[in-house]
């Protein structure tokens, strides 16, 4: 009978009568130490959650990145817009004779400002969908103005509504970027 406390264990474990033993040991042994073994099956679990900020107003747009909790927030410079000044349409509608009378009435239509509004909303989401078909972003929060929100929500796509996380009602777009983290908190683990 061998007692394994007397001598050494790879004595006992290398003797010719342990043969069974010692290939199971030398195969779990060598498994197990091989480089990437335990990390191969660990490395598509823990993902990075990538949350984009959209903050719109009627006049702008900026996005920034936050790629997880603690890594602060990145301002992507690519997705930064401009609304564009419509051409040709003055502040005040136009105005028209009655058929009958010589009098004149103001006509209605849409408003030059709603029109723009709407470009640039489309402007913004075109693009996002973009990002979102590449697998840019994996959340979105909007941060708009009242009015901009409204737009956005008639103007978004499923697709794009289906990323969107939460939606503030509040014009962030002048806000600074240490401001806006604050702001944030509740939402996001910046």
């Amino acid at each position: 009978m061998v007692v394994v406390g007397d001598g050494d264990f790879f004595d006992w474990l290398y003797s010719s009568r342990h043969c069974l033993f010692r290939r199971l040991f030398h195969w779990v042994f060598v498994t197990l130490t091989k480089p990437g073994f335990v990390t191969k099956e660990r490395k598509n679990v823990v993902k990075a959650t990538r949350t984009w900020i959209l903050l719109a107003d009627a006049n702008k747009a900026r996005i920034f990145e936050n790629k997880g909790p603690g890594k602060g927030l990145a301002q992507l410079c690519k997705y930064s817009f401009e609304a564009e000044t419509p051409k040709g349409h003055s502040d005040r509608p136009g105005r028209t004779f009655n058929s009958v009378t010589p009098t004149r009435h103001k006509m209605s239509g849409s408003h030059p400002d709603e029109i723009s509004l709407m470009q640039h909303v489309d402007e913004f989401l075109s693009s996002l969908d973009k990002s979102l078909n590449n697998n840019s972003f994996d959340q979105l929060i909007i941060c708009a103005s009242p009015n901009t929100l409204g737009a956005i929500r008639k103007r978004i796509s499923n697709a794009l509504k289906k990323t969107v996380i939460s939606e503030v009602p509040k014009d962030f777009t002048n806000t600074s970027d240490r401001e806006l983290s604050k702001h944030l908190e509740d939402f996001l683990a910046v």
